[in-house]
């Protein structure tokens, strides 16, 4: 693996297993250093998840 894929695979772990703080840290990572359409979905909807909607909905604009 890559260090960005390792990145990825710990983002994805983490947010499984509901550690936010560690997936939403390596989300936003992975997008300032190799922005992926499924790292934005996946950030969006952790910041839904969290109940922070206008958050999730702005950042949703801001990419798409």
């Amino acid at each position: 693996l890559t260090a960005l894929e390792a990145i990825r695979k710990e983002a994805r772990e983490a947010h499984v297993q509901q550690n936010y703080l560690i997936a939403e840290q390596h989300y936003r990572t992975l997008l300032s250093q190799d922005p992926n359409p499924d790292d934005v979905i996946n950030l969006g909807a952790l910041l839904r998840s969290q109940g922070r909607l206008k958050e999730g909905s702005r950042f949703y604009q801001n990419w798409f």
